[in-house]
Order: C-alpha cells, then structure tokens, then sequence
C-alpha cells in the first residue's frame, strides 16, 4: 500500500490555485476515487472530484438505486458495485468514477473494464475510524435513504444505544468497523496509478495534496473547491479520548501490526 499523505475535512479555505500543467493532454480517460467509510468520502466525492469532473467536462459515475429498495449489510461495496454503471467507462468521453465504499472488488472492477485509469483514495487511521463509525453509527447515520436500507446498521444500532460506550465500541469492532477497516483501509490497493492519501496529511496541509492530487492525475487547475463543506461528527473526538486499556488491547491484537505498516506508529508501545 502506498501512503502519500493525511486529510481532515475542517478547513475554511479556499481552494483555486493554477499549477503547471499547460493542458490535460496527460489526463487519463478514467479518473476513480476510491472513497472508504468515515474517512472524508463525502467530501471528496461531493466537493472535490464532482468538480474535477465538471473542469473536464466527464460524465460522472455513482452509485444510483437501480432497483428499490436495495439492502445491504457488511458487504458495503454491494452499494457501489451493484448500483454504477461501469459499462464502457472511458470510451467517447471523460468519466470520473466515485466509489463511496471501495475494496479490492472495486480495484478489480475497475481493470477489467479499462485500462486507461488513475485513483485517488484517502485512508485513515483505522483507530479513528472506530470511534468516528461508533458515534455515528449509534446517532446520526441514517439506516434507510434514497432506495437504500443498511440492514447490518439497522440491526446494530439498537445494541450501540443500549449498550456502554466501552462495549458499544467493541461491538462497532466487531461489526461494521471491522468490515471497514479489513475490507477498506487495510485492502490491497498497491498499485502505480493509484494515489493514497492520508485524511490526516490532507488536513495539515489541504493545498499542498490538492496540488499533489491534480499533479498525479495530469489537471492543470480546479476552481472553486470550497474544503469548509465538511461532514465530520463533531462528538466522537480523538481516539485517544474514548480508548479505555480493554479497547486498546483487543485493538493491538488484531491491528497493532497493520498501524505500523501504515506509519500511524513506530511500534506497539501506545
């Protein structure tokens, strides 16, 4: 897996720098993000590559409910995979694919179908991930929208609400986060065209990986990104703020090794 950099999603500023890239010549005629639960997808998807696209003047490419009402449980990529339309992507035309939950079957999907692609995606420190999915999972997220009914969410939240934050947590462990930290954050994206960033890199310095982000992908400039669009839950915190030692220790047993292949840490001293 390749790591690039962090990103947040609270910044006020604006984003419209040109940088030096004469044209798009360069662009290839697939751009995908790669979006995972509870690391600033919504952002990304809504604000930064919708106006990418619009700047290229490609078609975008998201999940619409093709048949009402669509459940899914763990399987979050079910949302993406089964309701985007992939045919014939980069042919006659820009196209700009949003994955809001990809994995290794989304990666898949997307060489099977061209070849002429890059990626972005944005990781995030899976212990930040818990406890963002476990405030946001016992209020807030909604089970059923647009077509869509998230059964795994349904059957959870009852549990996360009656339940003590320090089990609420495990259970979120054990469920959803662990299908999103597994399936998602730890996948197996090792791959040239694709550019991993890290939300917490992004967040330091949103102008700097945006220039990187449209330097990778051959953009010359994108107007009017505005990063204060933001859809953080301001309850959950910093991990560190709801880790009691039970928490800490089931975590290092099952992830102790993956964050320090990721970098979030030097070793299991934490």
């Amino acid at each position: 897996m390749k790591a690039a950099a962090p990103a947040s999603s609270g910044h006020g500023a604006k984003a419209a720098e040109s940088i030096s890239v004469p044209d798009h010549a360069s662009v290839p005629n697939c751009i995908v993000f790669f979006g995972h639960h509870k690391c600033a997808s919504r952002l990304f998807r809504s604000e930064i590559f919708k106006r990418i696209a619009k700047k290229l003047d490609a078609r975008v490419r998201s999940y619409k409910i093709k048949e009402a009402p669509f459940r899914f449980g763990l399987n979050l990529d079910d949302l993406d995979l089964q309701n985007i339309d992939l045919a014939n992507i980069g042919r006659d035309g820009r196209d700009v694919v949003l994955f809001s939950n990809s994995t290794e079957r989304s990666l898949d999907r997307i060489k099977s179908e061209t070849d002429n692609w890059k990626g972005v995606r944005i990781i995030r420190d899976p212990r930040q991930v818990l406890v963002s999915d476990y405030f946001h999972h016992r209020e807030g997220h909604v089970t059923e929208f647009n077509g869509w009914i998230w059964e795994q969410l349904k059957r959870d939240r009852p549990v996360l609400l009656s339940a003590s934050k320090e089990d609420g947590i495990l259970h979120e462990l054990d469920n959803i986060s662990r299908a999103v930290i597994e399936d998602q954050v730890l996948g197996n994206f090792d791959d040239e065209r694709i550019l991993t960033i890290k939300l917490e890199d992004f967040s330091r310095d949103p102008q700097e990986y945006l220039q990187r982000i449209f330097e990778f992908l051959g953009i010359a400039e994108v107007e009017g990104i505005d990063l204060s669009r933001t859809f953080a839950n301001p309850e959950s915190g910093p991990w560190q703020e709801h880790f009691t030692d039970r928490i800490r220790e089931v975590f290092k047993a099952r992830y102790g090794q993956a964050l320090i292949d990721l970098g979030y840490e030097t070793d299991l001293n934490w």
